[in-house]
């Protein structure tokens, strides 16, 4: 015979009792509720029922399985304590959660000693205490369990294993503090527990002695509640995770799921988003990033922490491990159109246009190897070169260096100031283009109304994007302004762009963009010639500075980007070639590591592969290899154009990719020829030769930057008519 006492508050109601039933019940169990007034309860009341069961209903409760579960905390705990010997299984119930407080003085703190878990340590206890969430969990819950170190012991009910038999023994307790002092009955004690608490700190965790996956879960929440800083939270969480193995962590994720399931409405915008974000940082569901924006795009009632989250989902695909889903694109169109329409209300926007004046907004201006800080600087300097009467403004938004208390979350990245890279840039720009830095300093809507000042007060006739992908300062000016967008990495998106254009075809674009979900009506596209501004290197670099010597085959990878776009398969293509080619070495510019690459080619790491995280000279680092391998990736077109200036050949993928501007479509390999095309160039000296060759002067004559030059000019007269065109369609 299985029994289960529901012992629960008068302030519940029978549904809830069936509820909280129907999983034993379904098991076989025969269920006796009890419900009273809170001031009815003690701390031997099991002791009661116990006697009621056995009196009444024959039960011998040592022989019989036991499950107790109710609303009142502080007493469940206690109980746990003193009738451990007896009930297989505790359950804390947070409907309508509460405390008991006892009249009785000596009572009252003995439950309290008890519930804090005070001497937990010396106590002879089982583990079975559950914990049944329909509601947030408190901070004062979990105190007691973080406390005293017990992280382990409070487990979620869908730990629980109903049916399992435990054997029982009758062990006699009496707990005692100061002058207070509490056993069952009158028999001999087998244990005497001093209940006096250890002075132990509640933010200090020992991880080390985390050892299950609820109780990582439980000291996530912990973390959560805690009155420390977001970033130490942040901290915190990201240690906890390098704690957990790849079990724990999918555990941990199935409790979150089920947790939000059932408290998402009922928890904070920001405790939402921390429980999201750190399922990102455990990376073993990768179709969390599809709820996380659903949920920020739905939510009206905190759109002023919405553009962090927002903005960090694109280091959650690059770097996390998240995946695009089918609503992805549209959904941030959604979101993005509903900050538009809240900043605008905080703004006061005096806007006028001046003839022959450009801005240009990048989301940053880093190093000149950052691909769209190169272009960004190379088109400035180029269209000034080639018209002079044109006066340059450039805007850094910097997007991903964020206002204060923005990075709320524990899962967080952010870059650089870009004004931190100032003197380099002023080095590189030609002296009459101005710089303007967002001041990260500023709250957001202080930051958007100088930042928005800063363009209209130059009075552009015209701005264009470079590397802004989502960019709260554009959305604003819109309305006022001609806007073009330099396409990178993708098709352009955003809603608000009279003329976006890119290297690669319309009709490549147009098909990206019915595939991502997004309509081509009134969408303006232009291809263009990219243009090429690259420098020889300034340092000549040798290759026994990185350990090669001059019989070996380089091949090199670079990008900022390679956690999410070296894929398994072209690890293992090139694990090959390693292997059967002695002489080949792989140099991976752009991370220190990559777990692919670890996981498959350990004993290769340090020999055969060489990773550097950053070549501050790019174009010297490429000139002792031997070949560009780009990986099965959309973006990198820049690294390939730079990689073929230097005279390398370049084994890319076929596909709509950045990198096949300028490999040219013909040259692109499927996967079967990729990797017999890089061992046909390792072996055939003559085929080497002849593809370097090719690559070197396609480089150098196809992608004139006059040319191009040429070409945005023109398409700054076709975003004016689209401007004055939307502006009088707004009028009627």
């Amino acid at each position: 015979m299985n029994i289960l006492l529901n012992i629960f508050t008068d302030d519940l109601q029978e549904k809830d009792f069936l509820d909280f039933s129907e999983p034993f019940e379904t098991e076989g169990y025969t269920v006796f509720n009890f419900q009273y007034p809170l001031s009815g309860y003690y701390l031997d009341m099991v002791s009661t029922l116990l006697n009621y069961l056995s009196n009444e209903h024959g039960v011998t409760a040592y022989e019989t399985r036991i499950v107790v579960q109710s609303n009142i905390g502080n007493l469940l705990i206690a109980w746990y304590r003193v009738y451990n010997d007896v009930i297989d299984d505790f359950i804390i119930v947070d409907r309508k959660i509460t405390s008991f407080q006892s009249e009785d003085e000596g009572e009252r703190i003995l439950i309290e000693q008890l519930a804090s878990l005070a001497a937990i340590e010396k106590d002879i206890c089982h583990d079975r205490l559950y914990y049944r969430s329909s509601q947030p969990i408190s901070l004062a819950l979990l105190q007691p369990f973080m406390k005293c170190g017990k992280y382990n012991l409070l487990k979620p009910f869908e730990e629980i294993n109903s049916q399992r038999v435990f054997p029982k023994r009758k062990i006699e307790k009496e707990y005692y503090f100061k002058n207070w002092s509490f056993k069952r009955n009158t028999e001999k004690v087998d244990e005497r527990i001093d209940l006096t608490q250890k002075g132990l700190s509640l933010s200090s965790i020992n991880l080390n002695e985390i050892t299950t996956p609820y109780g990582f879960y439980f000291v996530f929440h912990h973390i959560l509640n805690l009155p420390i800083g977001d970033l130490e939270k942040a901290k915190a969480a990201m240690l906890l995770n390098q704690h957990m193995n790849i079990q724990a962590k999918k555990k941990v994720t199935d409790y979150i799921i089920n947790y939000l399931t059932v408290t998402e409405e009922k928890l904070s915008f920001k405790q939402v988003i921390n429980f999201y974000s750190f399922l990102t940082m455990l990376g073993t569901d990768t179709n969390i990033l599809k709820k996380l924006l659903d949920y920020i795009r739905k939510d009206e009632n905190q759109l002023d922490k919405h553009y962090a989250v927002f903005t960090n989902v694109l280091f959650y695909i690059t770097k996390a491990n998240q995946k695009e889903y089918e609503r992805y694109f549209l959904d941030r169109i959604e979101i993005m159109r509903k900050l538009k329409r809240y900043y605008k209300h905080w703004l006061n926007i005096n806007h006028q246009r001046s003839e022959n004046r450009l801005v240009i907004v990048t989301g940053q201006l880093l190093s000149y190897n950052h691909a769209p800080t190169k272009i960004a600087i190379d088109y400035a300097n180029n269209i000034i070169k080639y018209f002079p009467n044109l006066k340059i403004k450039i805007v850094v938004e910097d997007m991903f260096n964020y206002s204060p208390n923005e990075l709320f979350f524990v899962h967080q990245f952010s870059s650089i100031s870009s004004r931190m890279l100032s003197n380099e840039h002023r080095k590189l720009l030609n002296p009459s283009i101005e710089v303007y830095y967002s001041d990260n300093n500023l709250s957001r809507i202080q930051r958007l109304q100088q930042d928005t000042g800063a363009i209209t007060d130059f009075k552009p006739q015209w701005i264009l994007k470079i590397g802004a992908p989502d960019s709260l300062v554009v959305d604003q000016l819109f309305d006022y302004y001609p806007v073009l967008s330099f396409s990178m990495g993708g098709a352009e998106y955003s809603e608000f762009v009279d003329l976006p254009f890119g290297g690669r075809t319309r009709n490549e674009v147009l098909i990206e963009r019915e595939q991502k979900g997004l309509s081509n009506q009134n969408y303006n596209y232009n291809q263009f010639i990219i243009g090429l501004d690259f420098q020889e290197e300034k340092e000549k670099l040798e290759r026994s500075e990185l350990g090669f010597c001059d019989e070996d085959f380089v091949i090199v990878t670079v990008g900022n980007r390679l956690e999410s776009e070296i894929t398994n398969d072209f690890v293992d293509g090139i694990n090959k070639i390693l292997r059967e080619n002695g002489n080949v070495k792989w140099l991976i510019v752009g991370t220190d590591s990559l777990l692919e690459v670890s996981n498959k080619m350990q004993d290769l790491l340090g020999n055969s592969i060489k990773f550097i995280s950053y070549a501050p000279e790019l174009m010297s680092m490429y000139k002792i290899c031997d070949l560009y391998v780009n990986p099965f990736r959309v973006g990198g077109g820049i690294s390939v154009a730079m990689a073929m200036f230097a005279g390398l050949p370049v084994a890319s993928i076929k596909g709509e990719t950045d990198a096949n501007i300028y490999v040219s479509h013909e040259k692109s390999l499927s996967k079967k020829e990729y990797f017999k095309y890089i061992v046909d160039l390792i072996e055939d000296t003559g085929k080497y030769n002849y593809e370097r060759d090719y690559f070197k002067q396609r480089i150098e004559t196809k992608f004139s930057m006059k040319s191009s030059i040429n070409q945005i000019q023109k398409f700054f007269l076709d975003a004016e008519n689209l401007f004055l065109n939307r502006s009088k369609a707004s009028l009627i």
